[in-house]
């Protein structure tokens, strides 16, 4: 019925979220050994820094 719609498209959303965040945990975390390694990304700080923030 309409109920069970509803709460399989909310589960959906937050394992939509959860793989969201869990790809850009791991991006951010290959910036860092980037960084560590000496490269120097053409895209400013700024960006970098921004991505950071959205957690």
């Amino acid at each position: 019925g309409e109920l069970e719609k509803e709460l399989a498209q909310a589960a959906y959303v937050l394992h939509r979220k959860s793989w969201d965040r869990e790809i850009r945990t791991r991006q951010i975390a290959l910036w860092k050994e980037k960084l560590q390694a000496g490269y120097h990304p053409d895209q400013p700080a700024r960006i970098y820094a921004n991505s950071l923030d959205e957690f």
